[in-house]
């Protein structure tokens, strides 16, 4: 039997991007690369389009205020989309639902606990 030639091709990238070859699966920056067969929802932690994820360094102090009632409120709108997935969930997709709502329950009481504090 003859050998067969494979066929390759080269490819370029540039910037954050991602090339899959061959069955091959890829992602770029931010990305999620998923192969197979998927059934049921996928849930990817990280900032939902819309809400910026909350900065990691501290506020400005000159700045607290409207900082905080800002990060109180991507928080809240953060816990609604959970809250409206979970509505649809089942199995261990609702339990990690469960944990996501449960952290952002948390994170909006240490923001207002914070809000409140520093208004005296």
């Amino acid at each position: 039997m003859p050998e067969q030639k494979r066929k390759t091709s080269k490819a370029k990238i540039s910037g954050s991007g991602a090339i899959a070859q061959d069955g091959s699966v890829a992602a770029g920056a931010g990305g999620i690369a998923i192969g197979g067969d998927v059934q049921g929802a996928i849930i990817v932690g990280g900032p939902l389009p819309g809400i910026a994820p909350s900065p990691s360094a501290p506020p400005d102090p000159d700045r607290a205020g409207p900082d905080l009632r800002e990060r109180l409120q991507q928080q809240q709108r953060l816990l609604a989309a959970y809250r409206r997935q979970a509505v649809l969930a089942g199995g261990r997709e609702a339990a990690a639902l469960a944990v996501l709502i449960e952290q952002a329950e948390s994170e909006i009481r240490r923001l207002q606990a914070e809000i409140d504090d520093r208004q005296g």
